[in-house]
């Protein structure tokens, strides 16, 4: 269960959906996917495209804990995401890390009430 979303979602499978590890493997799976695709068109080196996908193909290689903590300070997750795989790439392969997210945006929607 999520420690950030638990109170918001009422059901086990919904629950199941939405866990920290669950939501994060997804936004790895795009991260991967990015990197996959903007290799094939030339965008970022198929080198650096292999490790970030091969990072990014298995959950435990994020520090939930430190993903809780950079979500709480930032507000969304997304960032605390690219900058572990960014870290973590590096230390494997120096440079190949910086490619990951190359010229995505992260939109975090603003609500403006209305009266």
């Amino acid at each position: 269960m999520s420690s950030i979303f638990r109170n918001i979602f009422g059901s086990p499978r919904i629950s199941a959906i939405w866990s920290d590890t669950s939501r994060t493997s997804f936004y790895l799976e795009f991260e991967r996917a990015l990197a996959i695709v903007q290799a094939k068109f030339g965008i970022i080196p198929k080198e650096a495209a292999q490790e970030i996908a091969e990072f990014c193909s298995d959950v435990s290689n994020i520090d939930l804990e430190l993903l809780r903590e950079q979500t709480e300070m930032i507000g969304y997750p997304v960032l605390g995401v690219v900058k572990q795989i960014v870290q973590k790439v590096n230390a494997k392969t120096p440079g190949y890390g910086e490619w990951a997210h190359w010229g995505a945006t992260t939109q975090v929607p603003y609500v403006i009430p209305v009266d």
